[in-house]
């Protein structure tokens, strides 16, 4: 890192919410019947120090719940981010890292969803990546990332460690002021020692980016990949193919998004699950004051390979807050959550119901 960038100035925002809950069903076990009400505080710090060259951001997060339940739901989860980026006359480095210290209760919702076993998760991941615009229309680039997940005590809950490496190499051509095409050419490879797995995959997608008018933006994906479980639990290649279909619009009261998506990602089942997504949001201005936020999810989650205890799900979810604002930095908000998952096979589906009330606080940024 340069001497000018460590000789800028630091900046300084925080932020931090403050709630009560009530949830029915926080571990979202089927035909469980056991509430609990509690407290949430989440509370972060975002530091930047930058010149006319690059930056540098810490971002710490101190996530800490207590429950009054017969259940021990309480746990203090941290968060430390970090983003370096140093841009030269025709190129530009960049550097994310990240180390979380969470619980399953959160961490596995979206992907594997098996919380209903309460344990300590430690992710560590780095990503570097380099971007060179040979010409006015034309970025060529390399992007890495390497995740490591463990698990404390999870010995009979189907959960193991496991880590994700990938890299890709991408070619963007800037068609117009409004639409970039990129094509990327991409590898990766999940290694899960506990079950004997190791899955590569190899996989091309073409993407657009386009502002389509002054209200729309639209990006698109699409592509083939190829999965090698030669050294895996199964002994067999799969083929398959990946899409991304992301639509926002802009009014003068808000805005909606729609994405379709279907995505492999690694899971603490130690196999790869494929996610056919939709989701679909409303931010809506009520007043200068009043804003409502609605969203809803629907997932079905299936594993690749195929596990002998099968982990795949239909998951759907829905969200309502609606906040006020009282200062630029202060507001006060009300939510409502919804979820349901079942797995296949299983008896029974799993539902949970949570009320929150809040307080938000966001800083503004002080300069050293």
């Amino acid at each position: 890192m340069s001497p000018t960038l460590w000789a800028a100035e630091w900046s300084a925002q925080p932020s931090a919410d403050v709630q009560v809950e009530y949830n029915d069903n926080l571990r979202l076990l089927p035909g469980h019947a056991g509430d609990a009400v509690g407290g949430v505080l989440n509370a972060g710090l975002r530091m930047k120090r930058a010149d006319e060259r690059g930056y540098l951001s810490l971002t710490p997060t101190l996530r800490a719940t207590r429950y009054d339940s017969r259940e021990s739901l309480d746990s203090d989860d941290q968060v430390l981010k970090a983003e370096w980026s140093r841009r030269g006359e025709y190129s530009t480095w960049r550097v994310d890292a990240a180390w979380t210290r969470d619980t399953t209760l959160t961490s596995e919702l979206e992907v594997s969803g098996l919380v209903q076993a309460r344990k300590r998760r430690l992710l560590r991941y780095l990503a570097p990546s380099f971007s060179y615009v040979p010409s006015p229309r034309t970025t060529l680039g390399v992007n890495t990332a390497y995740t490591a997940v463990e698990y404390q005590n999870a010995r009979f809950t189907g959960l193991v460690d496991y880590t994700y490496a990938s890299a890709d190499l991408s070619w963007s051509y800037q068609w117009s002021e409004q639409t970039a095409v990129t094509g990327v050419v991409y590898a990766t490879r999940l290694d899960a020692g506990l079950i004997a797995n190791r899955t590569d995959t190899t996989g091309m997608q073409l993407q657009l980016h386009s502002a389509l008018s002054e209200r729309w933006n639209a990006e698109a994906s699409a592509g083939v990949r190829h999965s090698d479980d030669g050294k895996g639990i199964v002994g067999q290649d799969a083929d398959g193919w990946l899409a991304k279909l992301d639509l926002s619009r802009q009014d003068e009261s808000g805005q909606w998004r729609l994405m379709i998506s279907r995505s492999v990602d690694p899971s603490g089942t130690g196999v790869l699950v494929q996610r056919d997504q939709w989701l679909v949001t409303r931010e809506q201005a009520l007043t200068e004051q009043w804003r409502l936020t609605a969203s809803g999810q629907w997932s079905v989650n299936q594993d690749l390979p195929p596990l002998a205890a099968s982990s795949d799900r239909d998951y759907r979810s829905a969200y309502l807050r609606l906040s006020r604002v009282l200062t630029p930095a202060w507001s006060v908000y009300a939510a409502y959550s919804y979820a349901w998952q079942e797995y296949t096979g299983a008896l029974g589906q799993a539902e949970r119901n949570a009320v929150m009330l809040g307080v938000h606080y966001s800083g503004t940024p002080v300069t050293e």
